[in-house]
C-alpha cells in the first residue's frame, strides 16, 4: 500500500488532467452504455409498429451516441497517454536525480545491467499505472453508481442485481486474481532483471567470450535466462485470461438474473416488455466499466515490484551529503591533506592510513605505489566521489565538507585510469571537458594530447564518430582523448590518474610533458605505479597499503636509497 499511495503522489502535478481524462473516460462508457440502450429500445418499439413518430428520438439518439462515442474515446485516449507519458518522463528524470548522488559510492554492489533494466525496463512497466491501474477503478466506481441508480429506478431489485453483479466482476473477481498472480509477477519482474543483466554483460564482454570459445555458453546461458521470463509471462498470462473470462461470464450472468427478475415484473404490469428489453441490454453494456479492471489487477503487483526496486535505489542516501550554508570557493588552490584515514566499510582495512600530502598552484606531486595502494582512493576523496572524515582534507584552511561538491568538481579536471568514451563524434566527446570549447581551443587540446595524426587521419576529422565507448579508437588513443579533455577544463587541480597508460615509451614521456607544461598555472596530481618520467615532478609521494613510507623530490629521494630508488632500479633493469 505504501508503494502504491507513493505511485499516486507522482501524480499530483497532472491531477487536473487526471480528473479530466477520469470524466471522459466515464463519459465514454456511459455513451456506449447510452448508444446500445437506445438501440435496444428503438429496436423493442419499433418490433410493435408504431410509426416513424415516436421512434424519431431514438433514431437520433443513436445516431448522437455513436457519433460521441468515438470522438469521446479519441479525447480520453489523448488525455490519457498525455499524461502516461509526461508522468515516465518526469519519473525517468526523477530516478536519474536521485541516483546521480549516489554514484560511485552507493552503487558499487548493482550490475550495470541491473541498473539499466531500473531505470528503462522497470520505468517502462510503470506505464501501465496510470492507463490501467488509476484511471479505470475510477471510470469504473462512477459507471457501477449511476447505472446501478438508473436500474434501479425499474426496480430496486434489478438495480440491486446489477450493483452485485458489478461488485462480483469488478472488485471479487480481481481480488482473486491479483492474488493468485503475485508470484507470477515476482517472477516475471526477477527474471526480466536477469535476463537484461545478462544481455548487457554479454554485449559488453562479447569480444571475451568469443576470444575464449564461450558462444555456447553465452547462449545457453540468455536462453535460461529467456526460458525463465517467458514462463513467468506466460503464467500471469493465462491467470489474466481467466480473470477476462470469468468476469464476461459473470456479466452475462447478471444478464439473465435481471431478465428473470424482471419478466415477473412484467406480468404484473410494473414494468413494460421495452423497459425490459433495454434494462437487459444496459446491464450487459455495464459491465465494459468493469472488465478492464481483471487486466489492471494483473498488472498491479507486476508494476509494485518494478516500483519497489526503484524506491530501493532512490531511497538510499547519499554517501556525499553538501552543507546547508555552503562556502564559496576560494580563488587560489592550495589543498591540504592531513591525518587522513579512510575505509570504504567499517569491517575493512583502512584503504588509506594517517596520509599528509600538499598540493598547491605550479606543484606536480606524484604519488606512487604498487596497486591497490590507495592511490585512486585519494583522488576520489578529493573529487569527494566520496567524503573524507572531518577535520582531514582542506582547501585554502576550510575543511571541503564546506563547499558544494558540484562546485569543488568544477574546479578539478581529471584523466581517469579508465576513461570512458560516449557514442558520438571525437569533438563531442572533447567537449565534456569544456561544452563551450571553440574549434581553435579543439585544435590545440588536439595538438598537446598527440591526437593530430589521429584527427588527420580519421575521416572528417574531429567529426569521426568514436562508436560505443569508443571501441573505433585504441586503448592509447582513448587515453589521449581523455587528456585533451583534461585539457580543455579551466580547471585548478589537474588529477592524472595512471595517464601514461596503454602508451609506448616515447609516446608517455611526450604526453606526460605536454600535460605538465601546459599546466604551470594549476595544481597537478600525477598517480601512477609506472616511474617513467617521475624526474618531472616537484614532489613524489610513496604509498604502500595506504601509508606514507616516502616522500620527498625525485633526487632527495634516490639519494636515500629507499622504496622509489630501488623500484625505479628494478623499471631499468627490466627494460633493457
Amino acid at each position: 500500500m505504501r508503494t502504491f499511495l507513493r505511485l499516486l503522489r507522482l501524480l499530483r502535478p497532472f491531477a487536473w488532467e487526471v480528473l479530466l481524462s477520469v470524466l471522459l473516460g466515464t463519459a465514454t462508457v456511459a455513451s456506449g452504455i447510452g448508444l446500445l440502450g437506445t438501440s435496444a429500445y428503438l429496436i423493442a418499439l419499433a418490433a410493435l409498429q408504431p410509426g416513424i413518430a415516436p421512434l424519431q428520438v431514438a433514431i437520433v439518439g443513436v445516431r448522437f451516441f455513436g457519433l460521441l462515442r468515438g470522438v469521446l474515446r479519441y479525447a480520453e485516449r489523448l488525455s490519457t497517454h498525455s499524461v502516461n507519458f509526461r508522468l515516465l518522463a518526469e519519473l525517468r528524470a526523477w530516478f536519474y536525480e536521485r541516483i546521480e548522488p549516489l554514484v560511485p559510492a552507493r552503487l558499487g554492489t548493482f550490475q550495470a545491467g541491473d541498473l539499466l533494466n531500473r531505470a528503462v525496463a522497470d520505468v517502462d512497466v510503470l506505464q501501465d499505472f496510470y492507463v490501467r491501474l488509476v484511471a479505470p477503478p475510477c471510470v469504473a466506481l462512477l459507471a457501477g453508481a449511476g447505472m446501478s441508480w438508473f436500474i434501479g429506478r425499474y426496480a430496486a431489485l434489478l438495480g440491486g442485481l446489477l450493483a452485485g453483479g458489478m461488485l462480483a466482476a469488478g472488485v471479487g473477481i480481481p481480488a482473486l486474481v491479483y492474488l493468485a498472480s503475485r508470484p507470477a509477477e515476482r517472477r516475471i519482474t526477477q527474471a526480466r532483471a536477469r535476463l537484461n543483466a545478462r544481455l548487457v554483460d554479454c554485449l559488453q564482454g562479447m569480444p571475451d567470450w568469443v576470444a575464449f570459445g564461450q558462444e555456447q555458453s553465452l547462449l545457453g546461458g540468455l536462453r535460461t535466462a529467456g526460458g525463465q521470463y517467458t514462463q513467468a509471462a506466460e503464467a500471469a498470462a493465462n491467470l489474466g485470461s481467466a480473470g477476462g473470462a470469468l468476469a464476461s461470464f459473470t456479466g452475462h450472468a447478471t444478464l439473465w438474473l435481471v431478465v428473470l427478475a424482471a419478466i415477473p415484473l412484467v406480468g404484473a404490469g410494473a414494468l413494460d416488455g421495452v423497459s425490459l428489453a433495454v434494462a437487459a441490454l444496459l446491464t450487459l453494456a455495464s459491465f465494459e466499466a468493469v472488465l478492464p479492471l481483471n487486466q489492471a489487477v494483473a498488472l498491479l503487483e507486476g508494476a509494485l515490484q518494478s516500483a519497489r526496486r526503484l524506491f530501493e535505489i532512490a531511497d538510499q542516501a547519499p554517501a556525499v551529503t553538501n552543507p546547508p550554508g555552503a562556502l564559496p570557493l576560494p580563488e587560489e588552490w592550495d589543498l591540504l591533506i592531513t591525518g587522513l584515514t579512510f575505509r570504504y566499510a567499517e569491517a575493512l582495512p583502512p584503504a588509506l592510513d594517517g596520509v599528509h600530502l600538499r598540493l598547491r598552484k605550479g606543484r606536480v606531486t606524484a604519488l606512487v605505489g604498487a596497486n591497490g595502494a590507495g592511490k585512486s582512493t585519494l583522488a576520489g576523496l578529493i573529487l569527494r566521489l566520496w567524503d573524507a572524515p572531518p577535520g582531514t582534507i582542506f582547501l585554502k584552511g576550510v575543511d571541503i565538507r564546506l563547499y558544494r561538491a558540484e562546485e569543488l568538481r568544477k574546479q578539478i579536471a581529471l584523466v581517469p585510469q579508465s576513461p570512458y568514451l560516449f557514442s558520438g563524434s571525437l569533438a563531442d566527446n572533447l567537449r565534456l571537458g569544456n561544452p563551450q570549447a571553440g574549434d581553435e581551443a579543439l585544435r590545440r587540446a588536439v595538438q598537446l594530447a598527440g591526437l593530430d595524426e589521429l584527427v588527420a587521419r580519421l575521416p572528417g576529422g574531429l567529426s569521426a564518430q568514436v562508436g560505443a565507448q569508443g571501441m573505433q579508437l585504441s586503448g592509447g588513443e582513448r587515453r589521449r582523448v581523455a587528456a585533451a579533455r583534461a585539457l580543455l577544463r579551466d580547471a585548478k587541480l589537474l588529477i592524472l590518474d595512471e595517464p601514461a597508460a596503454n602508451l609506448d615509451p616515447h609516446s608517455a614521456r611526450r604526453l606526460l610533458r605536454s600535460l605538465i607544461e601546459s599546466s604551470r598555472e594549476r595544481a597537478v596530481l600525477w598517480i601512477t605505479h609506472d616511474l617513467t618520467g617521475l624526474e618531472q615532478a616537484d614532489e613524489i609521494v610513496v604509498l604502500s597499503q595506504g601509508r606514507v613510507i616516502e616522500q620527498g623530490a625525485p633526487a632527495e629521494l634516490l639519494e636515500r636509497r629507499g622504496w622509489y630508488a630501488r623500484a625505479l632500479q628494478i623499471q631499468r633493469e627490466s627494460l633493457l
